[in-house]
């Protein structure tokens, strides 16, 4: 076997390997891309929607469940703070009639 012949089945051996060595992530990542745009497809199709139907349920019962939880506390401090600034209103009519009559 002479050397020349070495080298030529090595380097037919190296291109065989290059070859498997792009093959082998060509073929994947061509599948991955035709799965991609099956799967995009599907979501603007069918998925997208139902999580936005979904989406859009639990934020309004999020709202109605918290309206009802934070209604009967903010009545109450609307009631409270009513109740104050009423109390005080009158302390100062009060004590404003007072010190008209010492004058």
């Amino acid at each position: 076997m002479d050397l020349t012949v070495a080298t030529n089945i090595s380097i037919i051996i190296l291109a065989i390997e290059g070859i498997i060595l792009v093959a082998v992530p060509g073929v994947l990542f061509y599948f991955l891309n035709k799965g991609m745009r099956q799967g995009t497809t599907w979501l603007k199709k069918t998925g997208l929607p139902e999580a936005q139907r979904y989406t859009r349920l639990m934020a309004d019962k999020t709202n109605e469940y918290s309206n009802k939880i934070a209604e009967p506390i903010i009545k109450v401090d609307t009631a409270t703070t009513e109740v104050q600034s009423m109390t005080r209103m009158t302390l100062k009519g009060l004590r404003g009639r007072k010190r008209n009559k010492n004058v």
